[in-house]
């Protein structure tokens, strides 16, 4: 048998499920976030750390459309700095310099959703980015009614 191995420091995957979790939308996507995130009603808020979180959804009208919205998550906004970009055909991952927070986007046929949190002021903890993961593979379009 070969022993099981530890990584020290680094924070064990989390798992988001409807007992330490709530949904977040905006109307067109939606997210699950971790139970002490505050959510304003319109897919915006803050984490668990006080730092800024905002999901949206977009419309996408052309084949050339969805480059166009990768693209600008490639493209550093003022005061922020890119460390690492994660591209897929359906989805671009960017990681704020100096664990600052992250941007994602994916495409959903005909629309995207995207979905950052940011820092400011100072780097986000280790344990408030261990629900990164989860959060981020939990978007999807809200479903129709």
């Amino acid at each position: 048998t070969v022993a099981p191995t530890a990584t020290i420091g680094v924070p064990a995957t989390i798992e988001l499920t409807d007992a330490n979790a709530q949904i977040v939308t905006d109307g067109v996507c939606q997210v699950l976030v971790p139970d002490g995130w505050v959510d304003d009603g319109t897919g915006r808020g803050t984490t668990s750390g006080g730092h800024r979180f905002v999901l949206f959804g977009g419309r996408l009208t052309t084949s050339t459309s969805w480059a166009t919205a990768i693209n600008v998550v490639a493209t550093p906004a003022s005061g922020r700095t890119i460390s690492s970009v994660d591209k897929t055909d359906d989805s671009i991952l960017a990681l704020f310099a100096d664990d600052r927070g992250f941007e994602y986007r994916e495409r959903f046929d005909s629309f995207y959703c995207d979905l950052t949190v940011s820092s400011v002021s100072r780097p986000i903890s280790p344990d408030e980015r261990a629900y990164w993961d989860a959060v981020i593979e939990s978007i999807e379009p809200v479903p129709s009614e």
